[in-house]
């Protein structure tokens, strides 16, 4: 396992325990990736936006079911293309 997947890990025990500054965290990192993907899948910059917003709104809403969440890297990749 990578220290970035301990991170992540780590990150969303913290989000699940409460701490808003852990959920500020996993969004900084991922957004940038989340938004490219979606501008590769050929969405305008508004679109994207949209997608960008949509992927961590469900991200955020499911945090309590995620069982391996050292695996979150990998997750994000399809749900923005499929949007």
């Amino acid at each position: 396992m990578t220290a970035e997947a301990d991170d992540d890990a780590a990150l969303i025990r913290s989000c699940l325990d409460g701490q808003g500054s852990a959920w500020r965290r996993l969004v900084r990192r991922y957004q940038s990736l989340v938004f490219a993907v979606a501008r590769r899948a050929r969405l305008d910059e508004h679109a994207a936006g949209d997608v960008l917003q949509t992927v961590f709104m469900r991200l955020y809403e499911n945090l309590p079911r995620i069982r391996q969440p050292e695996r979150l890297q990998g997750c994000r990749h399809p749900e923005a293309i499929a949007q």
